[in-house]
């Protein structure tokens, strides 16, 4: 039974305490919650596993990412995406380029062009990021116990998003930085409503 938009939002605001003290803690008690509600730990696992297909199709690689001011130019600030109608909806591509000194550099773009966006919402407004790996794939590193949340092998080139700041909840989809896997090739989705009484 789906839960109302109040109740996910009391689970939001009663998980962070634990997140303080004890990360790994905090994700077992947000699984356990979705299991109450009767998804046993099969299906839990492979309705995580489906976020990496539940996007209708992958953002496609943004030709020259990554781009850099030249040496001596002036520092301008990040484009910036405001929410509307009390939700924002953002499709990334993560990326690589070389520069002309052979280092390596990464970036989220978005379709548009935009690199590295500055996302601004009110609280209680929906936030939903898909992304799609379009780094090179490298080999495999490891296997993911489950649940898994996204694919259940790990490449070095996998990536995730952590949330620093937002008092959300470590499941998957939303902040869980210990199981969410996103490999090269994967699009991923994330969805989660900020609290109401998030701060600035």
């Amino acid at each position: 039974m789906a839960t109302s938009r109040p109740a996910r939002q009391r689970i939001f605001n009663m998980i962070p305490r634990i997140v303080r003290t004890a990360l790994f803690a905090a994700s077992i008690a947000a699984l356990d919650l979705i299991n109450s509600s009767g998804m046993t730990s099969v299906a839990l696992a492979q309705s995580n596993a489906n976020r990496l297909t539940k996007v209708a199709a992958s953002i496609p690689p943004v030709a020259n990412p990554c781009q850099r001011e030249t040496a001596g130019s002036l520092v301008k600030n990040p484009p910036e995406l405001y929410s509307q109608s009390g939700s924002l909806t953002v499709n990334l591509s993560y990326q690589s380029t070389t520069d002309a000194d052979g280092r390596q550099l990464y970036c989220f773009m978005t379709p548009e062009g935009l690199e590295n966006p500055t996302l601004h919402l009110q609280p209680a407004d929906q936030l939903v990021i898909n992304i799609t790996n379009n780094t090179a794939p490298t080999p495999l590193a490891s296997l993911i116990n489950p649940p898994n949340c996204g694919a259940s092998t790990m490449m070095a080139s996998a990536i995730a998003i952590h949330f620093h700041g937002f008092i959300i909840s470590p499941t998957c989809g939303a902040d869980d930085v210990l199981h969410t896997v996103v490999n090269s090739g994967d699009t991923f989705s994330y969805s989660f409503f900020l609290p109401y009484n998030q701060p600035p």
